[in-house]
């Protein structure tokens, strides 16, 4: 199956491959019919039994959370993985995918300024340091995995490039 995340807009500074962020605080008080809520900017990237990583890359410890429904274009209602205690998070907060896969798939613009470099962590940087490991040019493709096995995770994978430069991003499961 192809998990495609669609068109990711580079930031200048590492950012995760297959990330989002909070579009509305999200609160840790009771959950609203055995759910909390996550609101994103569109639900089109997610399905029901995704994993996700709320505070991503940040100091404070994360909340993973499961997506149990999807009841319209920008709200998740998640459960708390293991129904661990979960943090208040402020709106703009890092969310990752967090699913199995077998190869990550990343194709670069041919309109980009720059080089996007792959990297397995957040101290990837644009021009190529910390954990950069690959690099993608303008209309370059970084295909990499086992393609048999679902032996990575998509919060695995991060990248860095120019500010405004966007590459298509997908995942294949197995």
């Amino acid at each position: 199956m192809i998990r495609s995340w669609g068109q990711v807009t580079l930031t200048g500074s590492a950012q995760p491959l297959f990330g989002d962020v909070l579009t509305a605080a999200f609160s840790n008080l009771a959950p609203t019919n055995g759910f909390y809520t996550v609101k994103v900017a569109s639900t089109t990237r997610y399905q029901v039994g995704d994993r996700i990583i709320l505070g991503f890359g940040g100091a404070s410890p994360t909340n993973v959370l499961l997506i149990g429904q999807i009841p319209n274009s920008t709200t998740l209602y998640c459960t708390s993985e293991g129904n661990a205690p979960v943090s208040n998070w402020v709106i703009n907060t890092q969310i990752v995918l967090d699913i199995a896969c077998a190869t990550y798939i990343a194709q670069s613009r041919v309109a980009n300024a720059g080089v996007i470099w792959l990297g397995s962590d957040s101290t990837v940087t644009n021009v190529g340091g910390g954990s950069a490991f690959w690099q993608v040019t303008q209309s370059g493709l970084a295909p990499f995995g086992v393609p048999q096995w679902n032996c990575l995770r998509t919060s695995e994978l991060w990248i860095a490039g120019t500010t405004s430069d966007a590459c298509g991003a997908a995942a294949i499961v197995v």
